[in-house]
């Protein structure tokens, strides 16, 4: 079974916009790329050249039938009958993880928009409903030897325990508000998860660069964890300010 890095610098969904800019950058540790793109391109084989790990995403049941629905009506339809999370639908996104890893992923990510404003999943249904969905889905990575990271935007640190329990190796955290990632990146270290984020997305450009990479630097030094954008950058703009701070918090980190 393949171990998920405990410390590294890497990218989220940046490709392909962000390409050329991370060519021009620092070399990242890992990046995160949409199961279909990933089966499409010929990413494998750039990535291992480079030396990076491929953090291949894959869309829960529920995302699935948000995609299909819009994320109100699909949050509903879920509440009212936990079955349409099963079926073909479950199977369809435990063969995608299953591809992705024989498509040679280093890690699964498993998303899932819990906290969609108008749309947000009780903890209890999340519980008794959902986890069993992602425990399918992580042990269809495990079983492949391949870790497994989950991804939702907001604080979902009281789900943390029963994530690590289901067989999640990581969390990536996802929040507007830099305190609060860092009690996500402590409350995650707590449930034995890896933390993977620390760069807040929202008001990167309007944040002192220093001020950003402080906070890297400070979660990257404070146990396991891997820094990396939210996966809310837009545009080249925020991408270049996200690669700056990577850059810096790796070189005050290492030397």
């Amino acid at each position: 079974m393949r171990t998920l890095m405990q410390q590294g610098f890497g990218f989220s969904w940046v490709l392909p916009e962000g390409a050329e800019l991370i060519k021009k950058s620092l070399a990242p540790s890992c990046l995160f790329i949409d199961s279909e793109q990933f089966a499409q391109t010929n990413a494998k084989h750039r990535f291992e050249k480079r030396g990076i790990a491929a953090f291949v995403s894959v869309a829960a049941p529920l995302s699935v039938l948000a995609h299909e629905r819009g994320w109100a009506v699909a949050v509903e339809a879920a509440k009212s009958d936990p079955a349409v999370l099963g079926g073909q639908r479950a199977e369809r996104v435990v063969q995608a993880v299953a591809n992705a890893c024989d498509q040679g992923a280093d890690a699964i990510v498993i998303c899932d928009e819990l906290f969609m404003p108008g749309a947000q999943i009780d903890p209890f249904f999340a519980l008794e409903h959902l986890m069993p969905c992602y425990q399918e889905l992580v042990q269809a990575a495990t079983t492949a030897g391949i870790p497994a990271v989950f991804h939702t935007q907001g604080d979902a640190r009281g789900l943390y325990p029963a994530l690590a329990g289901v067989g999640f190796a990581g969390v990536h955290v996802a929040h507007p508000q830099p305190d609060r990632v860092r009690e996500l990146f402590s409350a995650a270290r707590e449930s034995k998860l890896v933390p993977i984020g620390g760069i807040v997305g929202e008001g990167i450009m309007e944040r002192p660069l220093d001020e950003a990479v402080a906070l890297a630097v400070e979660l990257a030094q404070g146990g396991p964890a891997i820094i990396c954008d939210d996966g809310t950058l837009e545009g080249e703009d925020q991408m270049a300010r996200a690669a700056q701070v990577l850059t810096e918090a790796r070189r005050r980190c290492h030397g």
